[in-house]
């Protein structure tokens, strides 16, 4: 069980490097999430979501097996 923590220590050091990156970006996709958590509360609101869910197995219908 410690296996996963001890990895995760080795390879501390690289994350940080990686992190530093990623944060310069982080308001600009806190702004593009929020609105697509917006878009996704008006399409449930409408009912448009359940008809792009029937659009998407019309079009792809593995989407329909999966799951």
């Amino acid at each position: 069980m410690g296996i996963p923590v001890l990895l995760a220590a080795l390879c501390a050091s690289a994350c940080m490097g990686v992190l530093q990156r990623v944060r310069r970006h982080l308001g600009r996709s806190d702004k593009v999430m929020g609105g697509l958590l917006i878009l996704t509360g008006i399409l449930i609101m409408t009912g448009s979501m359940n008809e792009i869910g029937f659009w998407m197995q019309q079009v792809f219908p593995a989407l329909g097996q999966a799951g």
